[in-house]
This record gives structure tokens, C-alpha cells and sequence, in this order.
């Protein structure tokens, strides 16, 4: 059985052109006791069938749960799919590196062009550094996290996969 979240109350601002945009959402629980608030900012661009972006914020209301170490890169086109690089989080005192992360839908065969099919791609690699699951936990799910001490599970990972026929790649976890 699963529970229902409470609403959210979000506001998405959209300023410029687009050739040059700037957009900010926020995200706030209707729920005062929970504190799962969060801002994202990004600085973005349509040129040549293409959209990228520099993502400059991303953390919950305060920073003090998880913040964005350093921009990171977007990009979009109907023929390339979606691509996240450089994703760094700070998570309490840990911290989740995603290298990238890379998205594009499978495409039917055309008989007019005659391109073949393509399968569903997804790419992503990346790191974790003592990352505190316990506390993350706690923060995204309260009434279901266990009272525990914010550093009682800590995690460290790598991870390098992609899926298109097969899926391939590793994955090393630790506890820090």
C-alpha cells in the first residue's frame, strides 16, 4: 500500500528569449513540518535545433541538506536526446558526482528515409563520496525514516552503465 504525498505549492518564472532565457522553479510542501523545499535555477539557450543550458542552482531552501557544488551542463535535440554532465551535489558532508547522464528515446524506422530503427539509449556514470543515505532519507521521507543518527549509513559508489540492446557497465558501492 502506498501513501500519497502531500501537495506542493511550485513557481516556475521564465524570463528572456529563446535564444537567451533564464528560469527559476521553486518548490515548496504545503505542509509546513515538512521542510522538502527546493530551487533550481538555470541560464539557457535555443540555437540550431538545440537547446543547452548551465544549471547554476539546485538545493533545498536552506543548502543545508544538499546544494550544487558547481553548474552543470544540459543539453537537448530531437535527434541526440537529452545529456547531463558535471553534476556535483553536496549532500550534508557528502557528495554525489554525476559525470553524466545521457537520455534518447528509441526511434521508430522511417521507410521514407530508410533509417533503421534505433533502441532506447541511457548512459550514466558517476560517483558517490560518503554520501548520507540515513539523513537523505530522513529529509525526502520523514514519516518513514527510521530515528537514526544522520552519518548511521554513509555510501560511497561508482558507477559506469549503459543500456541500448544489452545493458553493460559496473557498479562498486561501499559503506564509507
Amino acid at each position: 500500500q502506498g501513501t500519497d504525498s502531500p501537495p506542493v505549492d511550485a513557481e516556475l518564472n521564465l524570463k528572456g528569449s529563446l535564444s537567451q532565457h533564464q528560469l527559476t522553479l521553486h518548490i515548496r510542501d504545503s505542509d509546513p513540518l515538512l521542510q522538502r523545499n527546493i530551487q533550481l535555477a538555470l541560464n539557457g539557450a535555443w540555437q540550431n535545433d538545440r537547446w543547452q543550458a548551465q544549471l547554476t542552482q539546485c538545493q533545498d531552501i536552506t543548502g543545508k541538506v544538499f546544494r550544487l557544488a558547481n553548474p552543470a551542463t544540459m543539453t537537448w535535440s530531437a535527434s541526440q536526446g537529452f545529456d547531463l554532465q558535471q553534476l556535483a551535489l553536496n549532500v550534508y558532508e557528502g557528495q554525489m558526482q554525476l559525470e553524466r547522464l545521457h537520455y534518447r528515446p528509441a526511434k521508430p524506422a522511417t521507410t521514407i528515409s530508410t533509417q533503421p530503427a534505433e533502441m532506447l539509449k541511457l548512459q550514466t556514470r558517476g560517483a558517490l563520496k560518503d554520501f548520507p543515505v540515513q539523513a537523505f532519507m530522513a529529509w525526502l521521507v520523514p514519516e518513514q525514516s527510521a530515528a537514526l543518527p544522520a552519518d548511521h549509513l554513509r555510501l560511497s559508489a561508482q558507477w559506469d552503465m549503459q543500456l541500448d540492446q544489452r545493458l553493460n557497465g559496473f557498479l562498486q558501492l561501499q559503506r564509507s
